[in-house]
């Protein structure tokens, strides 16, 4: 199951997913079209959330200023409830993802 497939039950236990790109707009709009994502894209043109993550403009990354792959599972009061992060391609195990949605805030 990919995080696209789960975003109904991921909203259904009261939940978002909201993806974030230093990506230029058009790039992000087109990639969310190929793959017909049903979540929003926000710009992080700066890398300001990257960085206030820890994931933008890494010296192990060797890219120059870009984020890593990461997702992050945030409660309504901001907590970090799960994380991962990945210099290569990310994998979702979504039963963390769902279980982290679904424990208490």
């Amino acid at each position: 199951m990919e995080l696209r497939d789960a975003s109904p039950q991921i909203q259904r236990d009261g939940a978002r997913i909201v993806a974030v790109s230093t990506d230029p707009l058009a790039l992000s709009r087109s990639l969310a079209q190929m793959l017909d994502l049903s979540f929003p894209i926000l710009w992080d043109q700066n890398g300001r959330l990257g960085r206030a993550f820890g994931i933008y403009d890494l010296p192990e990354m060797s890219m120059g200023p870009v984020d890593r792959h990461a997702i992050f599972i945030i409660s309504a009061t901001g907590r970090v409830l799960w994380k991962r992060v990945s210099l290569r391609r990310m994998y979702v195990p979504m039963a963390a993802v769902l279980a982290a949605v679904k424990e208490p805030h």
